[in-house]
This record gives C-alpha cells, structure tokens and sequence, in this order.
C-alpha cells in the first residue's frame, strides 16, 4: 500500500453477537473515503484506498481467534466499496446461520470471497475503468504455510502435552488421518506421537489447518504480550542508577550503578528494584534473576541522605513509618521471590547489601569482597531477616561478631560460614560467574521453581515476613530516637 499525505476520513461499522457458552462472533470493517474538502493533516495517511474487514471470535476466557480477514486497496472508487460492502453483507449473513457449523461457515467465507474478488476483479480489467485492488485474503493453505513459518520464530514449547498437539494437528493437515501402524514398546516418544495424532480421528485436513493456525496465532499474541510486559519490566524499573534488562536467554539482571556514590541506595532504587522484581514474578521468559553492581562497590548500603532529604515536607514520624513500609516491602519481594536468585559480589558490601544476601539463592563472591553489617555503631538494627537468618547460616557466635560488634567478613570466611555459595579469583570471576549463571538456566525452569518452593515452604515465608515486619519496626522507632539522629548529624558533618 503506498502511503502518501492525503485528506481522509474513517467509517467503521461492528456487530456482535454472543453465544449461551460465552463466545462471542463479531465483525468489523473499516474503509477510508475520499473527501476532499478535508482539512490537510500532519501524518502520512491514504485517502480512499484502503478497506478492511474481519470475522472474529472472543472464547469465554477472552483470548480472540481471528477467522478471515481481508485488506482491499480500492482506489477510492466506489464500485469497488459497494461488491465489497455487498460480499460482506451477504458473508456476515451466512455466518449467523445457526444450522451450520463454523468451519462450513468458514470456508464458504473464503470460497465466497474468492469467487466474488476474481469476479470483480475480471469485470474491471473487461471494463479498464477502475483499477483493481489487492486483497490480504488467502487461501486455507497459504495461510497454514505462513503459520508453519511464523511458529519457527516463537519461543519453543515447554509443555510436551503441547507440543504432542501441534505435531498431531500438523500430520493431520499434511495427510489427514492416521493409517501407520504403532511404533514398538521401546519406542516412546514415537508412540507418544502416534496416540496424539490418532486421537485427532477423522478431523478433516481443513480443520486441522484452521486449529493449527489458531494455536499458533494465539501463541504469537501472548509472545508479543510477553514483549510487551518485557518492555514494561525494563522501562518502568530501570533508570540510571539501577539497569534492568532481560536476555534471550530469561535472564533478569539488576545492576546497582551508582558507582560514584558506592551503588549507595536510594528510595528510587529500591522502588524500581520491587517493581523489576514483583513483575517478573509471572512473567514466564524470566527464569531467573541476576543481582549485580557497577565499579569496585557491590553497595555501601543505605543512602543515608535519604534520612535529611524531605522534598514532601513530611514530619519526621511520617519519614519513618515511609521508610519502614518501603524497606518491608522490598524484603518481602525476596522473601515471596518464586524464581533464583543470584547475587554476583564484586567488592565491599555494607549494611542490607550484605543482609539480602541470605534471602537469595546462590552467591559468588570476588576474593577481594568485604562483608560488613556496622548497625549500632549508627544506631540502627538488623534487617532483611538476618536477625533470625544470620545465626541459622553461620552459627550465633559469628552473627553476633557481626550484627552487634559489627565485625567485617572477608569472602573466604563468607563462603566457609555459609553466607556465599562459592568465592572466585578477580581474573575469573566474570567467568565463573556467567559459567555459573548459564548452568541455571539450562535446569527445567518449572523445576527449579518448584524445589525452591520446597526449600523456603509457606511456614519459612510466614516465618520470615513476621521477623521482617518486626525488624522494620524496630528500624522505625531507632531512627527516631537520639542515637540515630546523632549518627545522621555525625555522618552530615563527616560529608561536609
């Protein structure tokens, strides 16, 4: 279609009608007329060229089948607007018949409008008047071809049950019933093919090709929805101090990239660190999660400026209970987190930056990271449940070096107390680390998901969010009392 600047105006028309069962069969068609006494606008359009019309079904679930669809160039005559407006008409018509069944229906839509574009199309080139215009529609087959094609680039099938049911449908469309004989006993996944396809029984070829087309247009909507979500993930949970991306591969990686301020974070980081990870949380592409930072800091903990800055004006109780509320949500995000998390420890890691880490799954560490947790030598306690975590992981004596002395832990010791999964030199850590991550993703991901449910039951969630609720408000009323409110000013004066 050639698209150049042009007056226009658009008229549609639908119509619906619903079924006891919750389906619902609509129809829509739209054409473009040429007026020229409309005003000029500013994009590209087409005037009088275009018509479009479509017969739909929305199941009872809402996902929508597209059955025949049609794209007319005509050229703005109207000869061609009235055969096209009168083939619908009569199709539309046809389609309500309540004694036929909607794959007679449908092929006589295609039939019909084949017969009725090649006639129209024979009396224009008799008559040389008018042009003729192009139509999308084709044939049953050609449209199964184009679905063969367009399955090979959406993402494989997971469920072998599926994936039975499309190699079925597409023997059955190819040569129509299954007249083989049964592999043998050994031969499992052959039998496994052979029971699929002949469960199909005596489905037509025709009807096979419109079920495959189906599944395969609704597999692509929900990839294009999976995008779209993708799209959402990213753009609404990175900025330029916490990227998020997501890999062919189904990897989730957050990166901390405030390197000039040690990957300290701030209210915004956190908020899009929930975000990125509450939205994922169903999104099937994301098999697991890499938690990463920028520079010679993995974090040096909270931003402690988010403690004097009050763009809202608020009081300093209300400050608090903010503060309180955002950081129980951003544990409970790992806490209820259904897929792995890594967590790739480049260097010094202070405060939560180092108590998250005994919510997530595996960690490696750089031989040179430094574990410190300094809470009461800035008035403050521990949190992100390593209060009750800390002493199960490495025994009460050395949580205890840690929460209440604040006592540092090389990498080494992280790893030989439980708190990091493996330690690896500076040269190979990328490496390693990638080696590692690719491991991960090559396990069956429903798998995985369902032996960390077994791992951190229901008993250990609830466990968890009453220790971290009690941990933040705890963390609530310490930064109102005066030992916090010095260490705030004694960090001020340091800055300045």
């Amino acid at each position: 279609m050639i698209v150049r600047p042009r007056d226009f105006i658009i008229v549609s028309a639908t119509g619906i009608v619903s079924r006891p069962n919750g389906e619902r069969i609509g129809y829509e068609v739209v054409q473009s007329i040429d007026l020229p006494q409309c005003p000029q606008l500013p994009n590209p359009m087409v005037r009088g060229k275009l018509m479009y019309g479509a017969i739909y079904r929305q199941l009872g679930n809402g996902t929508v089948d597209v059955y025949i669809q049609m794209y007319v160039e005509t050229q703005g005559r109207i000869m061609d607007k009235l055969v096209i407006a009168a083939m619908w008409d009569s199709t539309l018509g046809f389609w309500n018949a309540p004694q036929l069944s909607e794959t007679k229906k449908l092929q006589w839509c295609i039939d019909n409008k084949g017969a009725k574009r090649r006639e129209h199309a024979s009396a224009l080139a008799s008559t040389k008047e008018i042009e003729t215009g192009h139509s999308g529609m084709s044939s049953l087959s050609e449209r199964f071809e184009r679905s063969l094609t367009l399955g090979k680039t959406l993402p494989p099938l997971s469920d072998n049950a599926a994936k039975l049911e499309m190699y079925a449908l597409f023997k059955q469309a190819k040569l129509g019933a299954n007249t083989t004989s049964r592999p043998g006993m050994l031969d499992f996944v052959g039998r496994a093919k052979w029971d699929a396809w002949t469960k199909l029984g005596d489905m037509t070829q025709d009807d096979a090709k419109l079920k495959y087309i189906a599944i395969i247009d609704e597999l692509a909507a929900k990839n294009g929805a999976a995008e779209e979500e993708e799209e959402a993930v990213t753009a609404s949970s990175g900025s330029e101090d916490l990227l998020v991306e997501i890999s062919e591969a189904g990897l989730l990686t957050i990166q901390f990239n405030r390197p000039k301020k040690f990957n300290a974070i701030d209210i915004a980081m956190y908020e899009g660190l929930t975000k990125a990870l509450e939205r994922s949380k169903t999104q099937d592409k994301v098999k697991a999660v890499l938690l990463k930072s920028s520079g010679d800091y993995f974090s040096s903990g909270n931003d402690l400026s988010m403690f004097t800055s009050n763009p809202d004006g608020l009081s300093l109780e209300a400050m608090a209970e903010k503060g309180a509320v955002l950081l129980e949500d951003v544990v409970n995000t790992f806490i209820t987190y259904p897929k792995p998390i890594v967590a790739a420890v480049q260097g010094p890691a202070v405060g939560i930056a180092t108590t998250i880490l005994s919510l997530c799954d595996l960690v490696y560490v750089k031989e040179t990271a430094i574990f410190h947790t300094p809470f009461t030598s800035l008035g403050q306690s521990p949190e992100a449940c390593s209060s009750l975590l800390f002493p199960r992981i490495m025994g009460p004596a050395r949580a205890n070096a840690m929460l209440l002395l604040g006592e540092k832990m090389s990498a080494k010791d992280a790893v030989d107390t439980g708190l990091a999964t493996a330690m690896f030199g500076a040269a190979e850590f990328e490496t390693q680390l990638q080696s590692k991550v690719n491991l991960l993703l090559s396990r069956y991901p429903q798998s995985i998901q369902r032996s960390k449910a077994l791992i951190r039951s229901p008993s250990i969630v609830k466990e968890l969010q009453e220790v971290n609720h009690l941990e933040c408000q705890t963390l609530k009323e310490l930064w109102l009392g005066p030992e916090c409110m010095d260490a705030i000013l004694k960090f001020q004066t340091r800055k300045h």
